[in-house]
């Protein structure tokens, strides 16, 4: 049976072709990259590889791919990579299961040159220093805004970073890259959602504790359910695959 019919009959035989030689370098197996990843695989690209250095929490089945009650405590790329390969068994993954640093992102470019880059990180530092090099690298690009503390997907959209208003992490990522020269044309996927506010930090507000819920809010990462990261997910994949 040919696993790729329906996409065959949807994009056509060429284009299908033309996926199955791409390659495509991912950063970040989250609530976002995970289901990139995933998109990325099933719609028939050849090459994936994948850059994700942290394993699989409890709190992270609420909306990350990898992560079941089996795979607690596992590391993401490892999870992820068995599950693409059962999605495509002649899938070529590369992995790297290390945080993504200035030092070692020139390895992993050399390592091979990849037609796409996917960026899925939250960490603002590695982004700018990934989104720069690829720039200079003149690797195509697209990066995934802030999916936390929100709950519609029909409020993401994929444009232009100079053109982002309302998600914080967009407001830092364009002056950061200010400073590095960039303004524009870099696709992004962001929300234009009011970020909601987290709930153990207004409970804590109303018991007079809310600089100790506001500590542990930062501890725990970004409060999110599983609709707005994988919806950005899929668009960051959609917007690969059609350009590719």
């Amino acid at each position: 049976m040919d696993w790729q019919e329906r996409s065959r009959r949807l994009a056509g035989p060429e284009k299908i072709a033309k996926l199955e030689k791409s390659h495509v370098l991912l950063f970040g197996l989250g609530g976002v990259g995970s289901f990139a990843a995933e998109a990325l695989a099933r719609s028939g690209v050849g090459k994936l590889s994948l850059v994700e250095y942290d394993q699989i929490i409890d709190s992270n089945r609420n909306r990350q791919l990898p992560a079941l009650v089996g795979t607690v405590g596992q590391n993401k790329i490892d999870v992820c990579a068995a599950r693409l390969k059962e999605i495509n068994p002649d899938l070529e993954l590369v992995l790297y299961p290390f945080k993504m640093t200035a030092e070692n992102l020139p390895s992993i470019l050399a390592a091979g040159r990849p037609d796409f880059i996917a960026d899925a990180i939250d960490d603002l530092a590695a982004k700018v220093q990934l989104i720069v090099t690829a720039r200079h690298e003149d690797i195509p690009i697209i990066s995934s805004m802030g999916a936390g503390y929100r709950l519609d997907p029909s409020q993401l959209a994929i444009g232009d970073i100079s053109q982002t208003h309302t998600c914080p992490l967009a407001r830092r990522l364009r002056r950061s890259l200010k400073e590095a020269g960039i303004t524009k044309d870099l696709p992004v996927v962001w929300s234009k959602e009011n970020p909601l506010p987290d709930q153990d930090t207004i409970q804590g507000e109303d018991e007079g504790s809310g600089s100790r819920n506001t500590a542990d809010k930062v501890r725990k990462g970004p409060a999110s359910m599983i609709f707005v990261p994988a919806s950005a997910g899929l668009l960051l994949a959609s917007y690969i695959i059609r350009n590719l």
